[in-house]
């Protein structure tokens, strides 16, 4: 017997057995802010926290998923509270995407700057444990870069927040030395420390800046190693030293590459 071969529409290709070709006929699934917040309250909240944090990522021109989000009435308390609802999220994870809203507010969403404070104050009132363990020897190095990220998009974003995180953290010689070491890695844990430091000089803050000069060791610990400082962290400081205008320095804060 003759075997028949299979009909298929006309004008339609044979659906292809590789997997490849599969996945890349598929169509691509975009961010819904509202599906999203829904879904927040599921026992799949990892699952779309991790695909926001990717579509985050996968838009690095515009950030639309976020400003979605915020009009959508999204806020960061309410990512911050999905670890209160499920322990088994890793704080790492919120921890970045609420550095990622931060940015984003402090860049171009200056309408949610209130509520995105009074979330920044959440986390030193119910976090500063978590955020302490986070930097600390017991952590692991994508755990300090989430950490360092989130601290250094609150301290760009008011001068009464960078003075809290620096009462309220424990920034102690051993923690320090520890976020500071050189390592030889591209886009380092010290280099997400420096980039939190140079954060502070954004706004110029006196009584910021003065608390930050008295922190034994906070300076010094990252001057020896000023030669070997990436190309994008050397342009932020160039932008702040040259005078340049608070959103071009949030730019800089805002690249991606060197934030992700």
């Amino acid at each position: 017997m003759v075997e028949m071969e299979q009909d298929y529409p006309i004008n339609n290709k044979r659906p292809s057995s590789n997997p490849e070709i599969q996945n890349e006929q598929k169509k691509v699934k975009h961010f819904n802010a509202k599906e999203f917040r829904k879904q927040l309250n599921s026992s799949s909240k990892l699952q779309v926290l991790q695909d926001f944090q990717n579509s985050i990522k996968s838009e690095p021109s515009k950030r639309d998923c976020i400003v979605d989000y915020l009009q959508n009435g999204g806020t960061c308390i309410e990512l911050l509270q999905t670890l209160e609802f499920d322990s088994t999220l890793p704080p790492s994870l919120v921890f970045e995407i609420v550095a990622y809203v931060l940015l984003k507010v402090n860049a171009s969403c200056p309408q949610y700057q209130n509520s995105s404070i009074e979330a920044c104050r959440y986390v030193l009132n119910n976090y500063v444990t978590v955020v302490n363990k986070m930097l600390n020897l017991s952590s692991t190095t994508p755990e300090r870069k989430a950490c360092l990220k989130l601290l250094t998009a609150m301290v760009a974003l008011s001068p009464a927040l960078a003075k809290d995180i620096l009462v309220h953290v424990n920034f102690h010689s051993t923690n320090v030395e520890l976020l500071t070491k050189h390592t030889g890695e591209k886009d380092s844990v010290r280099d997400h420390f420096v980039r939190f430091l140079t954060a502070f000089l954004v706004d110029g803050h006196y009584p910021a800046l003065s608390m930050l000069l008295e922190k034994k060791g906070f300076i010094t610990s990252i001057i020896g190693g000023l030669q070997a400082i990436p190309a994008n962290s050397f342009n932020l400081y160039t932008t702040i030293h040259d005078g340049f205008n608070s959103w071009e320095i949030y730019d800089h804060l805002l690249s991606w590459n060197s934030l992700c």
